[in-house]
């Protein structure tokens, strides 16, 4: 009777870390790690959420690597950011060391570093160029790609 008391509990906890773990994905996609460690938070017993995290992964409602690639792509083309300051973005969010080395470079692939420089340096252009170049610096371009969006700027402009 104790048993089965306890499995039926048991059970019912799991029920309850699907629920709780579909409603944190429904309000942000989020990786392995922080999940698990939400419902932790929550009170879940550690069995109940790795059945739930395990549950997550096998119907692909929580995906690491699509939501590596989307959170590049959007970190990339929409806030113009370069490759260095997307990889520290990306590792503050909690990604796996296995998805980051598996899927890093290629998702890095996405981001056109020197024409995402062209359209960040008339926003930023300070007084000088070095003042730029730190800037562009500071959002994670490395200075290769800093050099070579300078120098297509300058052509387009000489060509005007």
């Amino acid at each position: 009777m104790n048993k089965e008391k306890k499995q039926l509990s048991s059970d019912n906890e799991q029920e309850q870390a699907l629920k709780t773990a579909l409603n944190i994905l429904a309000y942000a996609e989020t990786t392995e790690s922080v999940l698990r460690q939400k419902l932790l938070d929550k009170g879940y017993s550690s069995h109940s959420t790795e059945y739930a995290v395990a549950y997550m992964v096998k119907h692909r409602y929580l995906d690491e690597k699509r939501y590596l690639f989307r959170l590049v792509e959007y970190l990339g083309n929409v806030k113009l950011y370069g490759k260095r300051r997307i990889a520290m973005q990306v590792k503050q969010k909690g990604f796996s060391a296995k998805t980051l080395s598996v899927w890093m470079e290629e998702a890095l692939e996405l981001v056109d570093e020197v024409n995402n420089c062209c359209k960040v340096i008339p926003k930023i252009q300070k007084e000088t160029d070095k003042k730029t170049v730190e800037a562009l610096l500071r959002r994670g371009f490395i200075y290769s790609d800093i050099r070579k969006a300078m120098q297509k700027m300058n052509n387009e402009n000489l060509d005007e």
